[in-house]
């Protein structure tokens, strides 16, 4: 019973790290076709910056995993097309980079140049042509439209003419053995089907990328649609109303100094609903922009304190920074005080009165981390999982009746993505809420901070 149990045990063992093996392979496969993507790209560019990481993967992987055990036995065409895939990873690298147009241009040279060294030494008898098939797509997707797709094409064309002319008019230098040229027909197909694969799965990953945006763009416009039909429509109403009256004189001019206080005041919440649109717009259109530099966060938050003094003492809230000196983020100065104004405001909107707020600074993880914690209303688990969903989160009413937009907290995401961090929250109904901002690290020495541009046009707290 315990040989049983023990062989039992180590099949368990065995699977186990067979599955731990495949994961890691496959993190390893994503990280590396992943390779130079970033948020700033269309949806089909990435679908081709990852069609081109996977090409030079596959080939490396076809190359090597079917050619090395037959160059071991001699036969010689291995060792060429084992240095031709050397050449593969720079294709990545120079997707990493951002060469995306070279990288291109330098992957198809590859095919170009294992499609004619494999014609010279072992002549079309190989299945060589195959891989025509999966080049001339990838031209084609490459260069859709453009001058380098007719020159790329003018070249293929030309491999073709040279292959044909030279089979038939010279014996190949190394030409394959009969049982050889059975095994090499089925390595050439299987390369081709194999890319032909990967094609195919990038229409499908585009489309599903598509249609992802499609929804997205559709509960956006929504969105848009019932902030206008009610955020906009009633401050315009009790405006025009107002004037309606002192216009018909119903209403005399000490009564209209009366309700003047809270003209301005519906007429500033229309202005920064308005202005929170027009941002919120520019971020769907791709139309922002971040321009990070190095910049001591301490002083960004000292010089927005002086905006919410006010609304603190009415609400008897103390608002406290604990942040070190000399706490360097790298970020675009307006995107960190647009994101540090909705969340402060958003902390002071929903903490009732005698409640804290504390700013506060750490780095954590090669992150510098910024937190706005607070002793509000707090929100339960699914509720934070909500906050940062453009079709799910709607706004609450303040402490005192304060209404919103809820789009603040996605225009934050959008800015803090924008400039390669994370936004994050935890929440305890009753307890409160924190809200986490994770920014690059910046090397004061390398970069000296400006002083931060004017926020006048930054979106309010939401």
């Amino acid at each position: 019973m315990r040989k049983f149990a023990l062989r039992g045990q180590i099949r368990h063992n065995t699977t186990q790290q067979v599955k731990t093996a495949g994961m890691e392979i496959l993190e390893i496969w994503k990280w590396a076709s992943s390779s130079g993507l970033h948020e700033g790209l269309s949806t089909y560019e990435k679908g081709l910056v990852k069609l081109t990481n996977k090409t030079a993967l596959l080939m490396l992987g076809i190359v090597n995993l079917l050619l090395l055990p037959i160059a071991v036995f001699g036969q010689m065409t291995a060792p060429i097309l084992l240095i031709n895939s050397a050449f593969y990873p720079l294709a990545l690298y120079l997707n990493y980079k951002r060469q995306y147009q070279l990288s291109r241009h330098y992957l198809l040279g590859l095919l170009y140049s294992m499609l004619i060294l494999v014609t010279l030494f072992r002549g079309l008898e190989s299945g060589i042509l195959f891989v025509t098939i999966p080049t001339l797509l990838l031209s084609f997707l490459f260069f859709q439209r453009k001058r380098a797709h007719y020159l790329h094409l003018g070249l293929l064309g030309l491999f073709l003419i040279f292959a044909f002319v030279y089979t038939s008019l010279s014996t190949p230098l190394a030409p394959y053995a009969p049982w050889a040229v059975r095994f090499f027909y089925p390595i050439h197909l299987i390369i081709s089907l194999t890319l032909t694969i990967a094609f195919i799965n990038f229409f499908l990953k585009v489309n599903r990328d598509y249609q992802r945006e499609l929804q997205e763009l559709n509960m956006t416009k929504n969105k848009l649609f019932s902030i206008i039909g009610h955020d906009l429509k009633g401050p315009l109403n009790s405006l025009n109303g107002v004037l309606g009256l002192l216009n018909n004189k119903y209403m005399s001019q000490e009564e209209f100094y009366q309700l003047s206080g809270k003209l301005q005041e519906s007429t500033q919440s229309l202005h920064s609903t308005l202005n929170t649109l027009l941002q919120w717009s520019l971020t769907q259109m791709k139309g922002i922009s971040a321009h990070p530099q190095a910049l001591d966060v301490r002083e960004v938050v000292q010089q927005l304190l002086p905006l919410y003094s006010e609304t603190a003492q009415q609400k008897d809230i103390r608002l406290t920074v604990a942040i070190p000196d000399q706490r360097w983020g790298y970020v675009d100065p307006n995107h960190l005080a647009l994101v540090l104004r909705n969340l402060i405001g958003n902390a002071l909107k929903y903490t009732p009165a005698g409640g804290s707020i504390i700013i506060s600074a750490e780095v954590v993880a090669k992150q510098l981390v910024l937190a706005v914690a607070d002793t509000g209303i707090g929100l339960p688990e699914e509720g934070v999982a909500a906050l940062f969903s453009p079709g799910i989160n709607k706004s609450r009413k303040g402490t005192q009746g304060e209404s919103g937009t809820g789009l603040g907290l996605l225009l934050c995401q959008e800015m803090v993505i924008l400039n390669g961090g994370q936004l994050w929250a935890t929440s305890t109904p009753g307890k409160g809420s924190t809200f986490y901002v994770g920014l690059p690290l910046a090397n004061p020495q390398e970069e000296s901070p400006r002083p931060v541009a004017s926020t006048g046009m930054l979106a309010p707290a939401l």
